[in-house]
């Protein structure tokens, strides 16, 4: 697993490659960079990331929003099939053991 910018903690492991859509797939010009900015200084590393997060974050805000309610009625017609008290009763009683 590959670790963050500085050598600290996998970056993977803090789930924002996946929560923010980023490839796990290996990149030459990626790994070069990240050589490189290993090859900085602390504070030089962090003035770095100040800039890119203020560079990235107006990219972020630009990006429409989801709605929740886009998922409305997705996979009705799984329950199509299933009586409603029946699948009820059985599940209160399986918690109720």
């Amino acid at each position: 697993m590959a670790k963050g910018i500085t050598g600290g903690a996998p970056a993977t492991k803090s789930g924002i490659v996946r929560s923010w859509g980023m490839s796990d797939t290996p990149n030459p010009r990626y790994d070069q960079a990240k050589r490189s900015v290993q090859t900085l200084g602390p504070a030089d590393q962090l003035r770095l990331i100040a800039e890119l997060v203020g560079r990235l974050s107006g990219e972020l805000d630009r990006q429409p929003r989801r709605s929740l309610l886009e998922l409305q009625g997705l996979g009705k017609g799984v329950w199509k099939a299933i009586d409603v008290d029946e699948y009820l009763r059985r599940e209160r009683s399986s918690c109720n053991g």
